[in-house]
C-alpha cells in the first residue's frame, strides 16, 4: 500500500501542506487557513487514501497548537523537524528557496528520510500552553511592578506620607486610591465614609487602614 509523509509548514494565519509518496513524489500541496474545519478537512481528505501517513511540524507550540490538537485527537504520528534541520536539508534539494510551499516540501522529505526525528504527543501539546500561560503570568506580573512604580511616584508627590502608609501591593489601598487620591480629599471624606466605602468593596482589615491612612492625611 504505501505511505504517505505529510510536511506542514507551520504559520500564524495559514499552513502550507505538501504530501509526498515512498517515491518522493509530491501527491499534494496545498496552503489552507489556520482553522480547525480546514485541519480537519485536509486530514480527512488524506485519511480516504487508506495509506499511513505520518505528519511533520517546523513548530511545537503557538500557532502549530491547532495543528497538532487536530491531529493528536485523530491519532495521528507526528513528528518535529527543527528549523535547523530544515535549513540544512534545503540544500538538497532544488527549488526556490524561502516559500513556504518549498518549505512544507522539505519537511515532507525530510521526515520521508529520516527515522531519528523526534516524535511529538499530547503532552508536548500541553507543555507548550503551559509554557505559554507562564510567560503571560511573567508579563502581568511586570506589567504590576511597573504599575506599582508609577502610582508610588506619583503618590509621592502628592503626599509622602501617604506613599508611605498604603501597600500598594494590596487590594485596599488600590480601591481606596480609587476613590480619594489626595489627603484633603480623605479628610473631606471622613472616618464613616471611608470605612463604609472599603467595606463594601470586600477590603479586609478596612477599620485599621481607614485610621492609618487618616493619620497619614492629617500630617
Amino acid at each position: 500500500m504505501g505511505s504517505l509523509w505529510a510536511g506542514v509548514d507551520v504559520g500564524k494565519t495559514h499552513h502550507h501542506v505538501c504530501v509526498i509518496d515512498d517515491d518522493g513524489t509530491v501527491v499534494l500541496s496545498e496552503k489552507i487557513p489556520n482553522d480547525q474545519q480546514a485541519i480537519s478537512g485536509i486530514a480527512g481528505r488524506l485519511g480516504k487514501r487508506r495509506k499511513a501517513i505520518r505528519w511533520a511540524v517546523d513548530l511545537r507550540g503557538g500557532p502549530a497548537s491547532l495543528v497538532l490538537a487536530v491531529l493528536f485527537d485523530r491519532g495521528a504520528d507526528v513528528r518535529y523537524v527543527s528549523g535547523t534541520v530544515t535549513s540544512r536539508m534545503a540544500e538538497a534539494f532544488h527549488g526556490e528557496r524561502k516559500t513556504d510551499a518549498h518549505d512544507a516540501y522539505v519537511i515532507a522529505q525530510t521526515l520521508r528520510m529520516r527515522a531519528d526525528l523526534p516524535n511529538l504527543t499530547l503532552a508536548d501539546g500541553v507543555q507548550q500552553q503551559l509554557k505559554l500561560l507562564v510567560s503571560r503570568r511573567l508579563d502581568l506580573v511586570a506589567d504590576r511592578v511597573r504599575l506599582t512604580a508609577r502610582i508610588q511616584d506619583l503618590l509621592t508627590m502628592i503626599s509622602p506620607a501617604l506613599e508611605k502608609t498604603l501597600n500598594l501591593r494590596g487590594k485596599g489601598a488600590l480601591r481606596l486610591l480609587a476613590q480619594w487620591q489626595t489627603p484633603a480629599g480623605l479628610r473631606r471624606a471622613g472616618e464613616a465614609r471611608i470605612l463604609d466605602y472599603l467595606r463594601q468593596h470586600g477590603v479586609r482589615a478596612a477599620k485599621a487602614l481607614t485610621a492609618k491612612v487618616l493619620t497619614a492625611a492629617r500630617t
